[in-house]
């Protein structure tokens, strides 16, 4: 029942729309029935108001239902938002009732339950008032119409900013603003647009790297007023604060800094950071805020003064735009491990892709997009949940000299169907979890000679199956969390293969005890 409540709510802010188009209607109207030509518009005017108001009926509704989602609880921003909400709807009804003129009703048209109720006396007392050319309707016509468009127009802006807050972060419509404005308002000053730094030695770790990519991509779910998960991310002493579940940073230990394992995690999986469907960071973000955790998470510091590998340093590099080549390292280096490649080094020209084949897939659930400039290699995602059939492999096989990156995720694709794969000569990223792949299809991926990172998440592979793709002679990263794959057999690839860097998840045996406990001084 939960679940459904949160899929009811999530169409609040496709509904949301429709009360703020309506009532932005009704002012217009309010505007043009001044003029004779569109005195017409009058008895649409009550009715344009009244639906107005029901329409934000049914968006606070579901505007309640989203709310009970983890990431919106006890944050003050979602209570404003609320209320601004309620505000405006009921200005809506309001103004209705102001724009009806009830014309005077005889006692005989009332039901006899009314006059026994002395409601149409009640009523003929306040109807000249409330009727047309009463002291209402004239109060109204002259300045009270101003004062209802004025008021929903700004409890519109209002409403609509505080939610777009809790959509894009608090610093989204202020972004760019001058530095003045920013401190008027109270943002952080880590959040001021920075020069570009010169070169690599004077960049600022945090400040022109870290930070940067960490407002951009987790702002909107993480700040001050929406705390999702007790996170905020707004200064560099909220990050270190940590959420509900303790600090999120260990300084100088990426691999068990719980922000670090979450955006490393593969996106199927449910601890994946961002969530649904949220543009997440780029690899080398990623691995730039590895390198930073592993140099101790410090608040400031030129990368020239830190002490750091010449993998972190390419890894900082690329993160800032300025190149990498060969020595660029991924995640892994980024944590410390010595470990390091660069999936993305050398990529080869290839020519353009049959037109007609990107767009059939385009048509049956595939996003087809181009990975760098001149390339023509591109990255194919899978984005449906339905069983692939031969047509979608015939046209995938049509790119496969340019497909790099290819993610079938739940695409139902079969041990028989992988031998479809053999064609794809530059594939150098797999996604396969969440299918019914077994140990048994995985030697037909030996074909794939530049393979280096393989998904298997959520499949059927066991350590016969790990023992076979080590044996791929690219292969650098191998994902195979939730299969049936031990310790045991994680434990022996990486002996015989050090340069395979295998995410097997973390275990009950990778959780240390807990320490005795501190009895409370009253």
């Amino acid at each position: 029942m939960e679940s459904f409540v949160f899929f009811l709510g999530r169409f609040h802010v496709l509904a949301l729309h429709l009360p703020i188009g309506i009532l932005t209607l009704a002012i217009v109207f309010e505007c043009l029935v001044r003029w004779k030509p569109f005195g017409f518009l009058t008895p649409a005017l009550p009715w344009t108001w009244l639906a107005g108001g029901v329409s934000g009926v049914g968006a606070v509704i579901l505007g309640f239902m989203h709310a009970t989602e983890s990431g919106f609880q006890d944050s003050p921003a979602v209570e404003a938002h609320r209320m601004a909400g309620m505000t405006l709807t009921a200005l809506g009804f309001l103004v209705w009732l102001l724009r009806l003129r009830p014309e005077p009703t005889a006692a005989s048209d009332w039901p006899a339950w009314a006059r026994q109720a002395k409601l149409d006396s009640l009523y003929a007392r306040v109807q000249p008032l409330w009727g047309k050319g009463g002291a209402l309707d004239k109060a109204y016509e002259k300045a009270g119409w101003i004062v209802a468009c004025v008021l929903t127009f700004v409890m519109m802006s209002v409403t609509g900013h505080l939610g777009g807050n809790l959509t894009h972060g608090e610093t989204y419509l202020v972004q760019y603003a001058p530095k003045p404005i920013r401190r008027l308002i109270g943002l952080s000053s880590e959040t001021d647009p920075r020069p570009a730094p010169k070169d690599l030695a004077s960049a600022d770790i945090y400040l022109d790297i870290v930070a940067p990519a960490l407002h951009a991509r987790c702002d909107a779910c993480h700040n001050d007023g929406k705390k999702s998960g007790g996170l905020s991310i707004a200064n560099y002493d909220a990050l270190m604060k940590g959420g509900k579940g303790g600090a999120v940073i260990k300084p100088g230990d990426s691999a068990n800094s719980n922000l670090f394992h979450r955006i490393t995690l593969p996106s199927g999986n449910a601890d994946y950071m961002p969530k649904d469907g949220k543009t997440p960071l780029t690899a080398e973000q990623t691995a730039a805020v590895g390198v930073w955790i592993a140099a101790s998470a410090p608040k400031s510091g030129l990368v020239g003064a830190l002490k750091l590998s010449d993998a972190q340093r390419a890894t900082l590099a690329k993160a800032l735009g300025l190149g990498g080549g060969d020595a660029a390292a991924d995640s892994s280096a980024a944590a410390g491990t010595g470990k390091s490649f660069n999936e993305n080094a050398n990529l080869p020209k290839v020519q353009p892709g049959d037109a007609a084949a990107v767009k059939a897939l385009e048509g049956a659930g595939f996003i087809v997009r181009p990975v760098a400039a001149d390339s023509n290699l591109l990255d194919v995602d899978y984005t449906l949940t339905r069983v692939l059939g031969p047509a979608d492999f015939a046209n995938l096989k049509k790119l496969g000299p340019q497909v790099l990156r290819l993610n079938l995720h739940r695409s139902g694709i079969t041990d028989g169907q992988l031998k479809e794969l053999a064609n794809y000569p530059n594939l150098r990223h797999l996604r396969l979890d969440n299918t019914p792949v077994t140990d048994a299809g995985l030697p037909t991926l030996a074909a794939l000679k530049a393979l280096n990172n393989l998904s298997l998440a959520q499949t059927k592979v066991t350590d016969a199956g790990l023992d076979t793709i080590a044996a791929f002679p690219n292969l650098r990263r191998a994902y195979v969390w939730s299969t049936g794959v031990t310790a045991a057999g994680v434990a022996k690839v990486k002996a015989a293969k050090p340069n395979l860097v295998v995410y097997a998840g973390v275990t009950r045996a990778d959780v240390p005890p807990p320490g005795p406990l501190v009895q409370p001084v009253n």
